[in-house]
């Protein structure tokens, strides 16, 4: 099944955001170590690292959230489960061309999805 330039673009960004995840040790290391420009391919970019913002203080200002990105983290680079944020109808196109599988839908319109890449 052919896909659009929308659905390509949308596909080659996700895989983009793994590549670049991918290259880090882990979640403290992408969050400390990696670029403001990397960082941008990934949901938490608005509040990774900067002189006063580390992994550190974030474990300790706030485990629970840091849990949650962590887990986030690691289902993108392990799994390849990874938020993304289209129009549903290109991300059904997608799930349709056999190269996702929605793992949970948007709950409204502008939402995201769960996705994994197959």
């Amino acid at each position: 099944m052919k896909i659009s330039k929308t659905q390509s673009a949308i596909l080659e960004k996700v895989k983009r955001t793994i590549e670049v995840l991918s290259k880090y040790k882990n979640f403290t290391d992408f969050f400390d170590n990696s670029p403001r420009n990397e960082q941008s391919t990934f949901t938490v970019a608005a509040t990774c690292n900067g002189a006063w913002n580390s992994s550190e203080i974030w474990r300790t200002k706030d485990p629970e959230q840091w849990a949650k990105w962590e887990r986030d983290y690691l289902a993108a680079v392990n799994e390849h489960i990874i938020i993304v944020y289209a129009k549903t109808e290109s991300v059904k196109a997608l799930e349709r061309a056999g190269l996702i599988e929605i793992i949970k839908e948007a709950k409204h319109n502008g939402g995201f999805e769960t996705i994994k890449v197959l």
